[in-house]
């Protein structure tokens, strides 16, 4: 496998991964077209890292200094307190961000530091989420690339 290729991926996505809107899914696509099928492995785990790399430091960030976050993102963060003794609901809130982005999982990555979430459930639960969505992703990119030009 190409280690430009991997190094760029990894640089494009962890960038993404500071914007509140979905750019690291096309960057991954993109990515996947180009690789063999036995590449997509190294591609999935290395997107995923570099994803989880930006939205830790966005937890940091949001657990250490929240009265700098945008207004927006404290309305967001009130409507979550209800969950924040819940541990399974908010691991199960996590996992359906990080793997579906409803909601997203921008939003819920500052709510989680913010409400002070533990880190093992925040990376658990994002981790399981972004590398089945991820390998949803490029899995389908790969059969996308096998079907045949039918010439049209």
């Amino acid at each position: 496998m190409d280690m430009q290729l991997l190094a760029g991926v990894f640089v494009g996505i962890l960038i993404a991964g500071f914007l509140p809107w979905p750019g690291a899914e096309a960057i991954l696509i993109g990515a996947a077209l180009l690789v063999a099928p036995q590449s997509l492995v190294p591609l999935v785990a290395v997107s995923t890292a570099a994803q989880m790399l930006a939205k830790t430091i966005l937890y940091a960030a949001a657990r250490w200094a929240p009265k700098y976050l945008p207004r927006k993102a404290r309305a967001f963060i009130d409507q979550a307190e209800k969950y924040k003794e819940k541990r399974k609901t908010m691991a199960m809130i996590l996992l359906a961000s990080s793997s579906l982005s409803l909601p997203p999982f921008f939003d819920t990555t500052i709510a989680s530091g913010t409400l002070r979430v533990p880190f093992g459930i925040y990376i658990g639960a994002g981790i399981g989420g972004i590398v089945s969505r991820y390998a949803f992703f490029a899995w389908s990119a790969m059969l996308i690339n096998e079907i045949p030009d039918l010439g049209f």
